[in-house]
């Protein structure tokens, strides 16, 4: 009888000391989700400054850049000059189209006029390999 009620006594011991230990558990977890969070937060914020830095720091180049050319009138002229080049290139790079001339050895300006031929440029979308083109 002694020892049933020592393996009762026992074996309740061990069921409160289960239970706290996961009452301990459940608190640490607790404990320790609120600290992850934190961190999670903290690395965020680090995060997000860092990327605002960065995007502050590189509108700052481009204003200055932009600031220096449009105060000084020779860097302005150098630079619309430069960007009518680039368009002008562009656009006498599609000459051989209307000169009658094969354009790469392979299509002619026939095959271009013609009213069934869509261009496949035009097809997938680069409606910017087109603007220069003149339509009659």
């Amino acid at each position: 009888m002694q020892e049933e009620s020592s393996f009762r006594i026992e074996r309740e011991t061990i069921r409160i000391r289960a239970m706290a230990e996961a009452e301990g558990r459940a608190h640490e977890a607790k404990f320790a989700e609120d600290v992850n969070k934190r961190m999670l937060i903290e690395r965020a914020n680090a995060e997000r400054e860092k990327w605002v830095s960065t995007i502050n720091t590189t509108f700052e180049h481009i204003g200055g850049g932009l600031r220096a050319i449009l105060t000084d009138q020779n860097k302005l002229v150098v630079a619309v000059g430069v960007v009518i080049a680039l368009a002008a290139g562009i656009c006498t790079a599609r000459i051989p189209f209307f000169m009658n001339q094969p354009r790469m050895g392979v299509r002619t300006r026939e095959r271009y006029e013609s009213a069934e031929y869509i261009p496949p440029r035009l097809l997938a979308g680069h409606w910017l390999q087109w603007r220069c083109i003149v339509v009659r």
